[in-house]
């Protein structure tokens, strides 16, 4: 298993999402909008609805703020990637364990993935293995590098990473990451607000019959 590169110095961090056409605040916004459909869940909404909220959320967040920038949906085979075909570069989003965003942990997803992740991940790999060795070509496709928003949240904030996954397992979680980008903690109000009306005073009416 290789060892990560891990980046969570936040000036490092904006440099190397400026690489990626990406920065934090665009990230964070999203995760913050997320947030908000999540915030406002009841037990009346539909089971698996709730269980997906800030994964939806997120995905429709990202790709309004990174539309102007170039980037598309891509969502062939029910995948829901976030791609900029310039960078040959796709996100996907997914909960993550408590190991998101710990440089001491390495984190995976929550619910396993399914064959469309595994090809993303496996496609990684192989590009990070033979990128020296392979000629460049206009003529051969090119195959996306797919990274991976990870979120965890909390009672008190929300911890995101964008990494590079390079290994799963055969139950679909991902074991390994090539590249771990430690976004800055997007902190929640943990606290409830009770709000109470004012005393209002005591009014009788006087109700007297009407005199025909």
């Amino acid at each position: 298993m290789s060892v990560p590169r891990i980046i969570d110095v936040p000036h490092e961090v904006d440099t190397r999402l400026a690489e990626l056409g990406l920065d934090q605040e665009i990230i964070a916004e999203a995760l913050r909008q997320a947030n908000l459909h999540w915030a406002r869940k009841t037990d009346h909404h539909l089971r698996l609805y709730r269980y997906q909220i800030m994964w939806g959320e997120t995905i429709a967040a990202l790709r309004d703020l990174l539309a102007p920038r170039g980037w598309r949906k891509c969502d062939e085979g029910n995948y829901e990637l976030t791609v900029n075909a310039a960078r040959d570069l796709a996100i996907v989003v997914a909960s993550g364990d408590e190991g998101t965003a710990n440089p001491h942990r390495t984190p995976s997803n929550r619910s396993p993935k399914g064959r469309h992740t595994i090809d993303a991940v496996t496609a990684n790999r192989q590009a990070d293995m033979f990128a020296e060795l392979l000629p460049a070509s206009p003529a051969t496709e090119k195959t996306l590098a797919t990274w991976v928003l990870l979120h965890h949240r909390s009672d008190r904030n929300i911890q995101a990473e964008l990494s590079k996954p390079n290994q799963m397992d055969d139950d679909g979680m991902i074991i390994s990451w090539s590249e771990r980008l430690l976004l800055r903690n997007i902190p929640l109000d943990g606290e409830r607000i009770s709000i109470f009306p004012p005393p209002l005073p005591d009014i009788d009416f006087e109700i007297s019959r009407k005199v025909s």
